[in-house]
């Protein structure tokens, strides 16, 4: 199977590297065109969203008042960013992970082993041990 190259998605090379090893936290972006909040997604924090803008993934757009004065800022996922996420995730539908865990662009081979249990570094979620041999 072949990656996703910079051509694909006018993305440079290393920020399709960095969105891939993300791609848990990124996955919920809305589509282009559609403004939203960072609080709406689930898996955003201060620090992701500026590496999201300065590598051309997501644009700020603009703000929007809120009670006492105080304004959030909006923003729109990029056509670019927005075309390297679903095609990631769709290689990675394409892929077997590691752990059959239930989100299905999961495909973390990294684990906590604990005494009964396994936990997906990617996506958290908890596996029996006894269900994996």
């Amino acid at each position: 199977m072949t990656g996703i190259t910079a051509s694909d998605c006018g993305l440079d090379p290393g920020t399709i590297q960095w969105v891939k090893g993300r791609i848990n936290q990124l996955k919920n972006l809305p589509k282009p065109g559609e403004t939203w909040l960072y609080r709406d997604v689930e898996g955003l924090d201060d620090s992701l969203l500026t590496d999201l803008q300065r590598r051309g993934v997501i644009n700020r757009v603009g703000r929007c008042h809120e009670r006492k004065g105080d304004y959030v800022l909006e923003y729109q996922t990029t056509r670019n960013g927005y075309q390297a996420i679903e095609e990631i995730k769709e290689q990675n539908r394409k892929s077997d992970g590691f752990l059959p865990c239930e989100d299905e662009t999961c495909t973390s081979n990294r684990f906590i082993s604990k005494k009964e249990t396994v936990v997906c570094k990617g996506c958290g979620e908890e596996h029996k041990k006894e269900d994996l041999r």
